[in-house]
C-alpha cells in the first residue's frame, strides 16, 4: 500500500477515518456499553440520580462493593479459564445481563426506599461490578475472535462512539435516564454481542 492511502506510517486520511469509525453492530454496541459503564463506574451514575441521594455513605459503599466484586470477577475468570476452559470460552450473555440489570434496579429502588437505601446501593454496586466485568470479558472474547484488522477497527471505533454516546446521555432528561439504561440501552448492547457472536469460531 502507498503511504498516501493511510497505511502504517502514512498520514491519516478521510477514508481511513471513515473505515475506522464506520458504524456497525459491534462498534456501536461496544460504544454504548462503554458509555453506560462509564456512567456507573466513573461516578457519572450519580448525576442521573437525585442530588439529595448522593451522600458520602451511599457513594462510599457503592464504589467499595463495585470495585471489590469487579476485581473478584476477573480472579474467578482467571481460575475458570484454567480449570474450566470450555465453560469460560462460552458467550453466556444472559448470565451477564441479569446482574447488570438487577444492579441498576437496586440503584433505582434505593431512591424510593429510604430505609433500605444503603443496602440496595451496596447490592447495586456489587451487581454492577459483576455485570460490567462480565460484559468487558464478553467484548474481549468477541474482538479477539475476529480477524486482527476487524477486531482492532471495532475496538477503536467503539471507543470513539462511546465518547459520543456518553455526552449524549446528558441530553436526556435526568428523571428518565436511570430508567432508560436498564430498560433500553442494556438490551441494545447485549443484543449486539449476541448477533456478532453467532458468526465467530469458538475454537
Amino acid at each position: 500500500m502507498e503511504r498516501g492511502n493511510g497505511s502504517a506510517g502514512g498520514p491519516i486520511t478521510g477514508s481511513l477515518l471513515y473505515r475506522l469509525l464506520k458504524p456497525n453492530a459491534a462498534s456501536l454496541g461496544y460504544g454504548l456499553f462503554l458509555a453506560i459503564n462509564a456512567a456507573s463506574v466513573w461516578g457519572g451514575v450519580f448525576p442521573f440520580l437525585p442530588l439529595e441521594f448522593q451522600t458520602r455513605g451511599i457513594i462510599f459503599w457503592f464504589f467499595l462493593c463495585q470495585s471489590l466484586v469487579f476485581s473478584l470477577s476477573y480472579l474467578a475468570s482467571l481460575l475458570g479459564s484454567y480449570f474450566l476452559p470450555r465453560a469460560t470460552r462460552s458467550f453466556l450473555v444472559q448470565f451477564t445481563i441479569a446482574p447488570y440489570f438487577l444492579g441498576w434496579c437496586c440503584l433505582i429502588g434505593a431512591i424510593y426506599f429510604d430505609g433500605w437505601a444503603l443496602r440496595l446501593v451496596a447490592a447495586g454496586g456489587a451487581l454492577l461490578g459483576l455485570g460490567s466485568a462480565g460484559f468487558y470479558m464478553l467484548w474481549q472474547r468477541l474482538f479477539a475472535s475476529m480477524a486482527s484488522e476487524e477486531g482492532d477497527r471495532n475496538l477503536i471505533g467503539g471507543t470513539v462512539w462511546g465518547t459520543v454516546f456518553y455526552f449524549a446521555l446528558y441530553l436526556i432528561p435526568v428523571a428518565v435516564t436511570a430508567f432508560l439504561i436498564p430498560l433500553v440501552f442494556l438490551p441494545l448492547f447485549a443484543l449486539a454481542i449476541v448477533l456478532e457472536s453467532r458468526d465467530i469460531n469458538r475454537d
